[in-house]
């Protein structure tokens, strides 16, 4: 079974086999403006093992990224950010603080 990487008129990848089966490929610049990444960042999580590599690349060895690879790279991106939300630190409650001269300088609305 042959497998051929193929450009549409639009130059969006395809992979198509001898069965004629075709599955959508995305370019390593598409993939990350998609997932809202930057290459750093890819290289740091495949290197710290929360995404696995990528197993296709073109002739110029560039990643071309399947689209469960791509959905897998998004949830990624998406499950990190949910973990830094829960980190952010929270702000005191119903607390003055005061100035040097002891007059208040901010307070939190009841």
């Amino acid at each position: 079974m042959e497998i051929q990487i193929k450009t549409n008129a639009s130059g969006e990848l395809y992979l198509e086999d001898d069965t004629g089966r075709i599955a959508r490929l995305y370019r390593f610049r598409e993939a990350l403006a998609l997932a809202r990444i930057s290459a750093a960042t890819y290289y740091t999580w495949v290197k710290r093992g929360l995404i696995v590599d990528v197993r296709l690349r073109d002739k110029g060895h560039w990643r071309l990224f399947t689209e469960p690879e791509l959905k897998a790279l998004i949830q990624v991106g998406r499950n990190l950010q949910a973990e830094a939300a829960g980190w952010q630190v929270p702000r005191p409650d119903r607390t003055t603080y005061e100035s040097a001269n002891g007059s208040p300088k901010w307070r939190e609305s009841p």
